[in-house]
């Protein structure tokens, strides 16, 4: 954990990590699909993000999923699916990463 603290505080410091998720790009994958480059930016912003882009997909479609790439840290990964519910959907959320 203090690595990732250290190199996250360190990122954010020499602006490798953005504090604006300005860069934030959403590309479509098909009717039910996108994928949200994060630019490097905040995890938990570029996770609202996807949840955002999945709750008019899932809608319009009755399935939707997202994929996020290039973003830090997501924190607690049970946010996400917490917001799909209160939007009245149903989500799962799964992680992976590795430092570049």
């Amino acid at each position: 954990m203090r690595g990732a603290l250290e190199r996250a505080v360190r990122d954010a410091l020499v602006a490798a990590c953005p504090a604006t998720t300005s860069r934030c790009v959403r590309r479509g994958n098909g009717r039910n699909a996108a994928t949200l480059d994060g630019g490097r930016g905040f995890g938990q912003v570029i996770g609202m993000r996807m949840v955002d882009a999945l709750v008019p997909l899932a809608r319009s479609t009755g399935i939707a999923m997202a994929n996020g790439r290039h973003l830090g840290h997501t924190g607690r990964i049970g946010a996400y699916p917490e917001a799909l519910a209160k939007a009245g959907l149903i989500g799962m959320a799964v992680c992976n990463g590795a430092y570049p």
